[in-house]
């Protein structure tokens, strides 16, 4: 199977060739030196596989020598992408701005099925809201030019679970949500064409990253939070019986973190104004 990014880059040349080649003029673009910009853009893009997906592998509602369990996931490789943006000019090529927008990850769906017969099918919702501070600089060519950029800010990721676990003798319903902040950086660069004075479309990749260091909420109306033991194991523990399962996890306990990085096919539409 070949590289998500490198797909990516070839869908990203096709539409660049296909976009551009409409707008094609013998007029070379000649940027003016405007003082702001604002806009909007929305995306597509692919997840990595990151230590936390390898950690939920390792799942477990619960852990004895005699119970063996078997552990699928499926889900959680796409995403989708918005942001809206603002820039100033502070010399011909080097813009610096804010940038406010979310990642929406693909639903996921984990299902455990013990060998005492007790399943447990949990659907998992994340997304990621965040902002962060842009530094962009520009490169100018005949007829279009090249936009690269950096940002770094903080991050709020939202975790939402729905789902059920059942046995011989009961039925229960899960419910939950937790959420967990932290830091985001991005690297991103795009093909920028001038339509008019005041108007630039983009073509572009961005690569994203999320850290969150844990989660805290509820799950099933009691404050809870997903641990992961010294050999690796993760489950979520009631947090007001912490002292207790801190025992059985043979003190070595920490909360499960959230570091995913994802790349983002996106296209841009902005305005340049003077103030």
């Amino acid at each position: 199977m070949s590289n998500p990014i490198q797909k990516l880059f070839s869908i990203f040349l096709c539409s660049f060739f296909l976009f551009f080649s409409s707008l094609y003029s013998d007029e070379p673009d000649k940027i003016e030196k405007n003082d702001f910009e604002f806009g909007f853009r929305l995306g597509t893009g692919r997840k990595g596989r990151e230590r936390f997906d390898e950690n939920l592998k390792n799942f477990r509602t619960y852990d004895a020598p005699n119970i063996y369990t078997n552990l699928s996931i499926s889900g959680f490789q796409n995403l989708a992408n918005g942001e809206i943006f603002f820039r100033r000019r502070w010399s011909p090529n080097v813009k610096f701005g804010f940038a406010y927008g979310y990642n929406q990850y693909e639903n996921f769906r984990m299902t455990e099925i013990a060998s005492d017969g007790y399943v447990t099918v949990l659907n998992f919702h994340i997304s990621t809201n965040y902002f962060v501070a842009t530094y962009h600089t520009e490169w100018v060519f005949k007829h279009v030019f090249i936009e690269g950029g950096l940002g770094i800010g903080v991050n709020q990721t939202n975790w939402k679970t729905t789902g059920y676990a059942f046995s011989n003798s009961e039925f229960q319903n899960q419910k939950g949500y937790l959420s967990g902040s932290g830091m985001q950086y991005k690297m991103e660069g795009s093909l920028n064409k001038k339509i008019t004075d005041t108007l630039i479309f983009q073509l572009g990749i961005a690569l994203n990253f999320s850290s969150v260091p844990s989660f805290s909420g509820s799950l099933n109306g009691k404050s809870n939070s997903f641990f992961i033991n010294k050999e690796g194991k993760v489950n979520s523990i009631n947090q007001s019986d912490y002292s207790d399962n801190y025992l059985w996890y043979n003190a070595a306990t920490r909360r499960l973190d959230f570091f995913v990085g994802s790349a983002v096919l996106y296209f841009s539409c902005m305005g340049r104004f003077s103030i």
